[in-house]
């Protein structure tokens, strides 16, 4: 957005703010200093600046710009954000100082925001090591934290200790928490690493642990997986070692860094990639609610650094070392490599979660429904409240067609005290049933509300609106989920074809090809998606140029990625009859990957013999795949009747 000489301070300050929603931090500096420079020592154009320095690793430039306005204003905002700096950098003394600024600057406090100071100076006493000010200050914090920290440190005499390891901050961007978290730990280390360039090589919407891991190993490190405990996390801590912690509920994972232990109040310390400050856990009731998960930890170290694990006992860790073997095979379609990593699994620890993980991942791999529900269910003996393994339940049954036990898990799902997804997934089930509608758009509002950057919810409203003749309506709402998940194609799929039915075909191009612009380094799937536009729109000669140049660069390119994109530009060569181009994309994919897609192109070619033996090929290694017992189904139906299909 353009701005004269003239504009106002507040649209600089506007402008930055956006800026930094896009993680364009030194621009935004850029635009709020001319706020500043409007309005010297404007409060919001300071604290602006102040955050963007601290995101670019210039702590004491924000500290004295911070100090400075507060000389020449009575903010209180600043006197707030200062202290805040002020404890993170450890100055505790000028923390409490400028906290006590903060009050005399607001009289007028409301009964949550003196709740909010008694809590900063409670912790401000304890880091100043005033323990008996601390107890008092936290008895009069309404709050379970701080009434049990108020009774820890009632008891006499404190013999614990507090360690903080020196981990800076680097700050994520949307979705790349693992590659942040791993450029924390390198730093540390003395290697400075880009995260994004980590996140171009191992993120797309989210890191999977396996990718973590073979990050770390292409680069030289050495990298040890393992179920964190308080006694193995203090012995890292002590030794030095800060390692990653990975959380994971019902709809989202994310990675953190461990970077110390109070063990007076048996809290672990912990630097998050999106908040700058220092976050407290308390151990043991962390451990207890990731115990399905682990939670799983992983250590990084430069090779000349190897000897600080020695004698060390990190639970599991022979265990993850098998997992992520197992995955490796998977990985590159070695499936047999990967059974057999299963099965000795299931001899050294047939009870494990991480045993019940990897049968699901080979039952993934074979398209064995049956199995995989099989595999969640004995996790589920384990761990029967875990929000995840329900939901992947609901995913099995969904697949297999078992609706009445869908809706049963879920009406009991809503019943109960539970996880938004559920009254999500409870509407999505009903909201096809026209007698239910209102009570599903009832529910997904609701959803909505506590949930409103799910893009699921208001693609699942669409659809029910869609069916009600709501068109404008659904259309925006279609939008919303497409621009709020990006990265998956069906939503904006979907936004295409609904735009074109409103006339609104231009804009929902524009925004496919932005998306592959952006995404296209990092998946195939933003080009998939854009070739399949253009199709449907008759612009067939942009699609295969497209296709043609990508293939041709992406020698080079991720495994993965090099099949999906393969796999697609097959698709889309047989159905429009170039068949020697989509017979020569062979390579680089699962087996059962390249015998569908060739099943499917004998199948456009008319020879149906041929399409059988490839999908009679699959269903060899995928006895239960269902689109296979389809198709071969048919084709006994077409070729010997009824009977014999």
């Amino acid at each position: 957005m353009p701005f004269t000489a003239g504009s106002s301070q507040w649209l600089y300050v506007t402008q930055a703010w956006v800026l930094e929603e896009r993680d364009l931090y030194p621009q935004a500096k850029a635009v709020a200093m001319k706020a500043l420079q409007l309005k010297p020592y404007d409060s919001a154009a300071t604290l602006t600046i102040a955050r963007m320095l601290t995101l670019l690793d210039r702590e004491e430039e924000a500290r004295e710009l911070l100090a400075e306005t507060l000389r020449h204003t009575e903010s209180s905002a600043i006197a707030h954000t200062l202290a805040q700096l002020q404890t993170e950098l450890g100055d505790y003394a000028a923390a409490q100082q400028n906290y006590d600024r903060y009050a005399e600057l607001t009289p007028l406090l409301e009964p949550v925001g003196k709740q909010w100071l008694l809590a900063r100076q409670t912790d401000l006493a304890y880091y100043l090591g005033d323990f008996e000010t601390a107890s008092q200050l936290a008895a009069q914090v309404q709050s379970s934290s701080y009434q049990k920290i108020a009774e820890r440190l009632q008891v006499q005499p404190l013999v614990g200790k507090r360690v903080l390891l020196p981990v800076g901050f680097v700050r994520q961007h949307r979705a790349t928490c693992a590659p942040a978290t791993l450029a924390t730990l390198t730093r540390y280390w003395g290697q400075a690493t880009d995260h994004l360039k980590i996140a171009t090589e191992i993120c797309y919407d989210g890191t999977a642990p396996y990718r973590e891991r073979l990050w770390a190993a292409q680069n030289g490190w050495i990298a040890r997986e393992f179920t964190i405990a308080w006694e193995s996390a203090t012995a890292l801590i002590d030794r030095g070692i800060p390692f990653t912690l990975g959380t994971v509920e019902p709809t989202s994972a994310h990675l953190q860094a461990v970077i110390g232990y109070d063990s007076n109040l048996q809290q672990l310390l912990i630097r998050d990639p999106y908040d700058r400050q220092i976050g407290e856990m308390w151990a043991q009731e962390m451990l207890a609610h990731y115990a399905a998960f682990g939670p799983r930890g992983m250590v990084i170290l430069p090779q000349d650094k190897y000897e600080l694990l020695k004698d060390l006992d990190l639970p599991d860790a022979n265990l993850y070392d098998r997992s992520y073997e197992l995955q490796d095979a998977l990985e590159h379609h070695r499936r047999e490599i990967a059974e057999q990593i299963y099965q000795q699994l299931v001899e050294i620890a047939p009870n494990h979660r991480l045993t019940f993980d990897a049968e699901r991942s080979i039952a993934s791999y074979d398209s064995d429904e049956t199995r995989v529900l099989a595999a969640i269910e004995k996790s589920l003996v384990q761990f029967p409240d875990c929000g995840n393994l329900i939901l992947g339940k609901l995913s099995c049954l969904r697949e297999l067609t078992r609706q009445e036990e869908r809706l049963e898990i879920l009406a009991n799902m809503c019943e109960i005290d539970s996880h938004p997804v559920f009254l999500q997934y409870y509407a999505q089930e009903i909201g096809n049933d026209g007698r239910s509608a209102e009570l599903a758009i009832a529910l997904l509002r609701r959803t909505i509300r506590q949930m409103p950057s799910s893009a699921q919810n208001y693609y699942s409203l669409a659809q029910i609106l869609w069916v009600q003749r709501e068109y404008d309506l659904a259309f925006e709402l279609y939008r919303f989920a497409a621009c709020l998940e990006e990265k998956r194609s069906h939503y904006a799929k979907t936004y295409f074809f609904t735009a074109r039915h409103r006339n609104q075909t231009q804009p929902a191009l524009q925004l496919l090809e932005q998306r592959w612009q952006r995404l296209g380094k990092k998946s195939a799937e933003p080009l998939l998606t854009l070739c399949w536009a253009y199709s449907q729109l008759n612009r067939t000669t942009e699609a295969f140029e497209l296709l043609d140049q990508a293939i041709a660069a992406s020698v080079n390119s991720d495994l993965a990625q090099q099949g999906e994109l393969c796999m697609g530009a097959a698709d889309v060569y047989a159905e429009y009859g170039r068949y020697q181009q989509a017979q020569s994309v062979r390579e680089t994919v699962a087996p059962t990957t390249w015998l569908r897609a060739a099943a499917e192109l004998a199948s456009r070619q008319g020879d149906t013999t041929t399409s059988c033996q490839h999908w009679q090929a699959i269903l060899a290694i995928e006895p239960l795949a269902i689109d296979v017992n389809r198709s071969i189904a048919n084709f006994l139906a077409e070729t010997q009747g009824i009977a014999a299909s």
